[in-house]
């Protein structure tokens, strides 16, 4: 499964929050959301309840350019 970040048909879209550095998340006083990015699920295992996947995206900030996110992977519980 993959899903586009940004689409305003499903409102997807990943958020990077941060202090006034753009670079130390201590306290969350700046949000910026993707410009372009997407998440691809690939593999759900039930039995363990974990998530597995891939993502990138484009998250552009007002004082710290475009920070670009390239080849993330994730493994979560849910």
């Amino acid at each position: 499964m993959v899903y586009r970040l940004n689409d305003p048909i499903s409102g997807h879209l990943a958020t990077y929050k941060t202090d006034r550095d753009c670079f130390t998340v201590v306290s969350f006083t700046n949000r910026a959301d993707s410009s372009d990015g997407e998440v691809s699920f690939t593999r759900i295992d039930k039995a363990n309840r974990i998530l597995s996947g891939t993502l990138w995206c484009n998250i552009p900030t007002e004082k710290c350019g475009v920070i670009k996110i390239t080849d993330g992977r994730f493994d979560i519980l849910y």
